[in-house]
C-alpha cells in the first residue's frame, strides 16, 4: 500500500430522492487505529457506515479500503467474499442480526465455511471454540439458541462472528446500546482486550460519549450529514470547539444533574472535509 491509511473516505455524498443524508465527508483511519463516529439519530453516522460496508452506494465520492475502490458494487461473488473478510460490522439489535434457528456455534462456522474454506472440519470445529472462548461464551452458551441467552451473551456471538472472517476492520454500530451498562462494560473491556491482541481497527458509531472516550482515539461529530468537528477523542470531549459537540458533552448526566432546556444549536453552513 502507498498509504499507512486502512480506511480513507473522500468527499462523499449520499442522496436520498430529495433528502442528502451524508454531505462531502472525507476522513482517513490509519491501520490498527480506532474512530469513533459520533451524533444524534440522523446525523448520517450510520448510512456513512453503511456506505463503508457495501450496503449503500456513495451518490458521489470515493472509499477506499487497503487502497481498493469500494465505491462501486462488487463485480462478483469472490469481490464481495473479498470485501467482507476487510470489514465486518456489529450490529445494535442482536437480536435481529441473530438467525433465531442457529446455536452460535453454528452461527460461527457459518461464517468461517463461507471466508476460511481452508479450515476443514475439525479446523474449524477448534477455531469455533477458539472464539467462543476469546468473547467468554462458555459450553451451555455455545450450543444454545439465542432465544436462551441474554441480550449481552448474543452480543458476544455477534462479535464472535464478525471476528470469524479475520476483518483488517470491525464497525460497531451502537454495539452496546441496548444493553445494561454493567454488560457494556464488559463488551467494552472485552473489545478493548481483542484490540491489543489483534491490533484489529475499528470504527464506533455511536451517540454515548463516555462508550467513545472508553474506546477510541480519534472522533469525528456528525451534524445534518457533515462533520463539523474532529480531532482526538480525549482532546474534543474535554476542549470541544463546535457549540453542537459542546451540547452533546454537556448532555451527559453528571453526579447532581438536573435537566434543562436545549439551547438553540446551530445547523452547520457548510461542509468540513476531514483529512
Amino acid at each position: 500500500m502507498a498509504s499507512e491509511n486502512i480506511l480513507e473516505v473522500s468527499g462523499v455524498v449520499k442522496r436520498f430522492g430529495r433528502v442528502t443524508a451524508v454531505r462531502e465527508v472525507s476522513l482517513e483511519l490509519p491501520r490498527h487505529g480506532s474512530l469513533g463516529i459520533v451524533g444524534e439519530s440522523g446525523s448520517g453516522k450510520t448510512t456513512l457506515a453503511n456506505m463503508i460496508i457495501g450496503r449503500l452506494r456513495p451518490s458521489s465520492g470515493t472509499i477506499t479500503v487497503l487502497g481498493r475502490d469500494r465505491s462501486a458494487p462488487a463485480r462478483s461473488a469472490a469481490e464481495r467474499r473479498r470485501r467482507a473478510r476487510e470489514v465486518q460490522m456489529v450490529f445494535q439489535d442482536p437480536y435481529s442480526s441473530l438467525d433465531p434457528r442457529y446455536t452460535a456455534e453454528q452461527v460461527i462456522a457459518e461464517v468461517l465455511g463461507i471466508h476460511r474454506a481452508e479450515l476443514d472440519r475439525s479446523a474449524r470445529r477448534d477455531r469455533v471454540i477458539e472464539l467462543c472462548d476469546l468473547v467468554g461464551l462458555d459450553t451451555r452458551q455455545r450450543t444454545s439458541r439465542p432465544g436462551a441467552l441474554s441480550g449481552g451473551q448474543m452480543q458476544r456471538i455477534a462479535i464472535a462472528r464478525a471476528l470469524a472472517a479475520n476483518p483488517e476492520v470491525v464497525i460497531l454500530d451502537e454495539a452496546v446500546a441496548a444493553l445494561d451498562v454493567s454488560i457494556q462494560a464488559q463488551i467494552l473491556n472485552l473489545l478493548t482486550d481483542i484490540r491489543v491482541e489483534f491490533g484489529t481497527t475499528f470504527i464506533l458509531i455511536s451517540h454515548d460519549l463516555a462508550v467513545v472516550r472508553h474506546l477510541t482515539e480519534d472522533v469525528v461529530v456528525m451534524q445534518s450529514g457533515q462533520v463539523i468537528e474532529r480531532g482526538r477523542t480525549a482532546e474534543v470531549l474535554r476542549d470541544p470547539q463546535h457549540p453542537y459537540t459542546r451540547q452533546l458533552r454537556d448532555s451527559v448526566p453528571r453526579p447532581g444533574w438536573v435537566p434543562t432546556h436545549r439551547a438553540d444549536i446551530p445547523e452547520p453552513t457548510s461542509s468540513i472535509q476531514v483529512m
